[in-house]
């Protein structure tokens, strides 16, 4: 991978309780990034599930295939673990419908993770 730009990182990034989180963002430490351009990527896997809204708990809009094409547009600030992966969830569109999707399911050579 090309380590072109990093994933964005802010105090949400580093922070390791959701107490310390919801604090951060009562005070204004922004959620997400807004990339200033969207950057092209693709699916690293079958089936991977676009949300609604980022998390597990977001509504299930549709899915991605491998190697499917698509753009990057905002990252959360916040890490999770599922499923033993460590990221962030990713603002993304394939042309057919623009939803969230964990970023250790994606590629793109301008980004890497952390």
């Amino acid at each position: 991978k090309i380590a072109a730009l990093d994933w964005p990182v802010n105090t949400l990034s580093l922070s390791r309780s959701k107490e310390v989180r919801a604090v951060l963002i009562k005070f204004g430490v922004e959620e997400t990034y807004d990339f200033p351009k969207p950057i092209d990527g693709w699916c690293e896997e079958d089936r991977v599930r676009i949300r609604k809204e980022p998390g597990l708990s977001g509504e299930i809009i549709g899915y991605l295939y491998k190697k499917e094409k698509l753009q990057i547009f905002s990252s959360m600030y916040t890490r999770e673990i599922i499923n033993g992966l460590t990221g962030c969830w990713v603002l993304i569109d394939n042309g057919r419908q623009r939803g969230w999707v964990f970023s250790p399911y994606i590629y793109s050579p301008t980004i890497h993770e952390p």
